[in-house]
């Protein structure tokens, strides 16, 4: 038995759906549970629970570490955030301190998002931090979609600040309406200084709020035109890949490392690059979107391969 726990307040995260993902491509029994969930699993499953993979802020002030502990299970703490993100926000203190905690015991395994994140460590314990990539269960996917809003442009990642890009995407929005009236964005919950910048670059926009279920979320998004993802950072984007998958065309910048050339910017600050491969993309042909999404199925196979076998390695090592 592998159980996934998520232990914040935000079910539907990008960290809840790494985890869970991870655990859908395993081929051992797996179960997923919020914070307040995970007491209960723990007394029923016990000693039968080979492993627990978890994340969030919650592990201490809940007392979870020691009942997780008293299963025997192989504590896996995975650490998601985007290492490239060191340079303009917190992250650094972040990553060390779990390294420190990996080395104070605190859980067994170090599970990162990016391959070089376990590279910046030159310690003893580097061989406990494992590469755990964003995985996606393509047979679960459904790729229905129930219409298009035509000329929208899906602005769909949480919103965060810096790297999230989101100021000089809702600026390269309000260009192209300038030049095709019809475009209208389409976002998740703008925060309070993205409702004043697209007031004042005078962008049209339709806001979604928190969606109460993932399967609205992906409703949503798969309605879209032209999606919008040209983040700063990224460990992979879940987002950008299921805007390929549903034969989306999506802007993208150099995080999204191995989406199309086509579809990528050069420069995520330039908002007149950023205007014009919109519109470009408002036009793709269908060729290039169907090669797009052949990509996002071999780069999403391939992370599932090295999940599946870091999963194996724990469990074995």
């Amino acid at each position: 038995m592998i159980v996934g726990c998520w232990l914040d307040f935000w079910k539907i995260s990008s960290v809840w759906r790494h985890i869970e993902h991870a655990l859908q491509i395993q081929e051992e029994e797996c179960v997923m549970v919020t914070a307040d969930e995970l007491p209960a699993v723990l007394n029923e499953y016990g000693t039968d629970i080979e492993m627990i993979l978890f994340s969030g802020n919650q592990m201490h002030q809940n007392n979870l570490m020691p009942k997780m502990r008293e299963t025997g299970a192989k504590l896996c703490y995975l650490y998601c955030s985007s290492i490239a993100q060191c340079d303009t926000s917190n992250e650094w203190g972040y990553i060390l301190n779990f390294y420190d905690q990996l080395d104070k015991g605190e859980f067994d395994y170090l599970m990162v998002g990016e391959p070089w994140a376990k590279q910046v460590l030159n310690h003893e314990i580097a061989e406990k931090v494992k590469f755990m990539p964003q995985c996606y269960d393509l047979a679960r996917f459904d790729y229905t979609k129930e219409g298009t809003i035509q000329d929208s442009f899906g602005l769909m990642s949480d919103i965060h600040a810096g790297r999230k890009n989101t100021g000089n995407q809702i600026a390269a929005i309000a260009q192209m309406q300038q030049i095709v009236p019809e475009i209208e964005m389409h976002c998740k919950n703008l925060r309070f200084n993205h409702e004043i910048w697209a007031d004042m670059v005078d962008c049209k926009y339709t806001e979604y709020g928190w969606f109460p279920e993932h399967s609205d979320f992906m409703k949503t998004l798969s309605s879209m035109n032209v999606g919008m993802e040209v983040t700063m950072n990224e460990a992979f984007n879940f987002i950008a890949a299921e805007y390929m998958l549903f034969e989306i065309p999506v802007v993208i910048g150099p995080s999204v490392f191995w989406g199309p050339d086509f579809y990528r910017v050069k420069n995520p600050e330039d908002i007149g690059e950023i205007t014009d491969k919109g519109l470009e993309l408002l036009e793709a042909p269908y060729s290039q979107i169907l090669a797009a999404k052949q990509i996002a199925i071999e780069k999403i196979e391939e992370y599932n391969a090295i999940g599946r076998q870091t999963f194996h390695e724990v469990l074995n090592g």
